[in-house]
């Protein structure tokens, strides 16, 4: 086995069990293709609890609303591979999602949409110091509201980043900043998620959609393959964006 592009060490993993796969594929206008293959107990395929039908049925149309903002997915393959028991939710190891079997309930719609959104902003473009893992998770984080904004509009995009308002008030105020947190709390929730998912749309807001998405595709095509600091994202915007 091997993959042919480069990958930062902590998106690779190994999975092992006696899976079964279920194929899906998102076709593109141009009619290319991007194969889906998901992996899971074969008990949990059309399970009454553990479903896998139906929790990934939406992943192809997050590829599209995805393409519509971030451009073209960086990879040629995709998919999922369901785990049990594990502390977590999901981890975007690199064109195979390592995912919790809870997932396959069906109630982790967004949970999905954010780490295929790591491929463009985690994976392609991964943070270059844990200072800057907020640019990963951040970017995701908005990436939920993105889907359904796509899917529904203006209001499933505020129902989101509200929804993140609201937890990052909850405690947020007593974390520390998105950037450079100390390294044994920064998957912090309160900010690294959800406070940096809003750092996000407020540059999304101030300078507008017609500037603001054409130069961040032009930053993850600039920094494909490779990863980059915070400082590094300020400047390319900087000499990007006009100053009003």
């Amino acid at each position: 086995w091997h993959h042919d592009v480069v990958m930062s060490t902590y998106l690779f993993a190994v999975n092992a069990s006696k899976y079964v796969m279920y194929p899906q594929e998102y076709r593109r206008p141009d009619n290319s293709v991007v194969p889906i293959a998901n992996y899971h107990f074969d008990v949990d395929q059309d399970g009454p609890f553990f479903n896998a039908t139906n929790a990934v049925r939406n992943v192809p149309l997050m590829f599209e609303a995805l393409e519509s903002y971030f451009g073209r997915y960086p990879y040629t393959t995709y998919g999922h591979v369901a785990v049990s028991p594990v502390p977590f939710g999901g981890m975007e190891h690199q064109t195979m999602t390592t995912v919790n079997r809870i997932w396959l309930n069906g109630s982790y719609d967004l949970g999905y949409a954010h780490e295929v959104a790591h491929h463009w902003i985690g994976d392609d473009v991964t943070c270059a110091t844990w200072s800057d893992i907020w640019l990963n998770e951040g970017g995701a984080s908005w990436s939920e509201a993105l889907y359904d904004e796509y899917r529904f509009g203006r209001d499933g995009y505020m129902a989101v980043m509200n929804r993140n308002r609201s937890g990052y008030l909850q405690r947020g105020l007593a974390e520390p900043p998105i950037y450079d947190i100390p390294i044994a709390n920064i998957f912090n929730v309160a900010t690294t998620y959800y406070k940096a998912s809003w750092v996000y749309h407020m540059m999304r807001r101030m300078v507008g959609d017609s500037v603001f998405f054409p130069v961040l595709r032009d930053y993850i095509a600039a920094y494909a393959k490779g990863s980059a600091q915070t400082y590094e994202f300020q400047a390319f915007l900087k000499a990007r964006i006009p100053t009003p």
